[in-house]
């Protein structure tokens, strides 16, 4: 689930590198956000936020959902009620209302959706944020990338859980996104009890070093005991990541 996250977070880093051409040329904004969506093996949309609709979906996308992009774009706004459980359109509201902030430009929104798709009614997992924007600086392109969660909500205590967890990303996300890729590297080996000098032998930095590194973690990430650096290792698939290097 947390992929879906770091995902959005690298695609949306490197679309800032260009973020004044893209804002001069909406075209060229958006085949380039379509040629991320379809180099991704998530479900992945992209949305005019000035026109409040869907404008593409990459290949997994279209056949999840059981659509092309013709349709798409035939229907505009009027898609999301193709696919989207009544009883969650209250959501379309909350985005609107939610990207309309340009305090969230740089915040991630989760949520969980319930969709009808090509195999029925499943539930679907997506992070939502703003790719480009507008001439005057305004949200322009949404990037939303997802995947299917269904079996994971077999039980009802299973599915609370999950809540809690997508809660803790919203809340959170953002100060995660305050670390550097040293700070997230340090940030596994101090979860797995690691010491200052075993961080420093492993990647060839002084003891000093190691210990400024985690104490900006410590004040970046709010916490105040190595309980919470776990919970936010676990969260953010830093110990799986960790393991499968």
């Amino acid at each position: 689930m947390n992929t879906v996250y770091d995902e959005l977070s690298n695609l949306i880093e490197l679309l800032h590198e260009n973020r004044e051409s893209f804002s001069e040329d909406y075209n060229l904004a958006l085949e380039e956000l379509k040629c991320k969506a379809d180099a991704s093996g998530k479900i992945c949309q992209i949305v005019d936020f000035e026109k409040y609709a869907q404008v593409y979906f990459n290949p997994v996308a279209c056949e999840y959902f059981d659509t092309t992009n013709d349709e798409l774009n035939r229907l505009g706004f009027k898609y999301v009620f193709k696919y989207l459980h009544p009883e969650n359109f209250s959501i379309i509201k909350t985005h609107i209302s939610y990207f309309n902030e340009p305090k969230n430009y740089d915040r991630m929104l989760s949520h969980l959706y319930y969709v009808n798709t090509r195999h029925g009614w499943r539930w679907l997992y997506n992070c939502t944020k703003v790719a480009t924007y507008t001439k005057d600086g305004k949200a322009k392109y949404l990037f939303v990338i997802g995947i299917d969660i269904s079996d994971m909500l077999d039980g009802k205590g299973k599915f609370q859980k999950l809540r809690k967890n997508i809660a803790f990303i919203e809340d959170n996300g953002a100060y995660f996104e305050q670390l550097t890729l040293r700070e997230k590297e340090i940030l596994k080996y101090i979860i797995e009890e690691k010491t200052s000098h075993d961080i420093a032998d492993l990647l060839q930095i002084s003891n000093t070093t190691v210990d400024t590194h985690r104490n900006n973690i410590i004040k970046k990430l709010r916490v105040k005991s190595s309980v919470g650096l776990v919970k936010y290792a676990v969260m953010f698939d830093l110990i799986w990541y960790r393991n499968a290097c």
